[in-house]
């Protein structure tokens, strides 16, 4: 009678191999679902790092851009009157050659690509993107010229602002276009009417770090603040 109970007793406490094996699967099968969960989440975390540099570039291109148009200057020269040597006064430029790069020209009051320069100085900006078929190397160029009116009065500084961008894109909206207007132009040339808006393409091609990478950004120029 005492060892009857005694083995209901052990039995009473004790796990079956069923529910052993039924624990470990589970088990199991928890751990390869967290497993997978990390991998996944490992996969997007190096995906995002890859780009983060450029993503830093894309941003500061555009920002800065955004900033610079933010206020365009129209140099203080009669229409239709340019003496013999003066210097170009075009206030806005924009022009792309399919296959070669892309050339945007502007003066502004605010130039923002080197932090350490004062603001709220006029100078003439111009972002040039050159691509060599042979080398296959690309190179975005800006080039910041001071001036006072239409004319130079500085030392022009160049900087190279990226050479692993493969494409760059600019297009406008006429602003003689009319209300409802909205057709983007891959040329534009004026003395005196800034556009309506800027589109800036940008795009990176893929390599053994990142996927091919594109990014788009759009503008507003806002006529009454930029018209001086």
């Amino acid at each position: 009678m005492y060892m009857k109970s005694k083995m209901r007793y052990q039995m009473r406490h004790g796990f079956t191999l069923v529910e052993i094996l039924l624990a470990l699967t589970i088990s199991s099968i928890i751990i390869l679902g967290t497993n997978a969960a990390y991998q996944q989440a490992f996969k997007v975390w190096s995906s995002i790092e890859s780009r983060r540099p450029i993503y830093d570039n894309a941003r500061i291109i555009t920002e800065t851009l955004r900033q610079e148009t933010s206020c365009l200057y129209i140099p203080p020269v009669p229409k239709d009157q340019q003496e013999e040597g003066q210097q170009d006064s075009t206030m806005f430029r924009v022009s792309n050659i399919p296959g070669h790069g892309c050339e945007l020209t502007f003066y502004t009051h605010t130039p923002s690509w080197n932090e350490t320069l004062e603001s709220s100085r006029i100078a003439r900006v111009s972002y040039r993107f050159t691509r060599e078929q042979g080398t296959n190397t690309n190179q975005l160029i800006r080039t910041e010229e001071p001036c006072g009116g239409d004319k130079i009065i500085g030392i022009a500084r160049t900087d190279i602002i990226s050479s692993d961008i493969s494409e760059f894109k600019v297009s406008v909206i006429d602003p003689n276009s009319g209300a409802g207007g909205n057709s983007w132009k891959e040329s534009y040339e004026s003395k005196d009417m800034p556009p309506k808006a800027v589109k800036v393409s940008l795009k990176w091609a893929e390599t053994d770090k990142a996927p091919e990478t594109e990014f788009e950004s759009c503008i507003y120029v806002s006529t009454s603040s930029s018209v001086l």
